[in-house]
């Protein structure tokens, strides 16, 4: 194995999951307005409960999905760091 790659190839789950963080938080971050924005529009009673309950569904998965995907990637990050 040549050890000019090594380093390179040591960084890579660190960038990775830096690059899935930041790809959730802007996920996060326009559902979250997208959502708001629906709930603005909405002319009765019942629509906006129904925004609500679909936007409360909606960020408990997309906030469960960056859990796991953070906890995967960590680990993975975290067993491929130098000693």
């Amino acid at each position: 194995m040549d050890a000019s790659a090594t380093p390179h190839r040591a960084r890579l789950p660190r960038r990775l999951l830096l690059a899935f963080n930041i790809g959730m938080a802007g996920w996060f971050a326009v559902s979250l307005v997208r959502a708001t924005l629906q709930y603005l529009a909405a002319e009765s009673d019942s629509a906006r409960t129904g925004t609500l309950v679909g936007t409360g569904l909606g960020i408990g998965a997309l906030l469960l999905v960056w859990l796991l995907g953070a906890m995967i990637l960590g680990g993975l990050a975290l067993a491929m760091r130098r000693r």
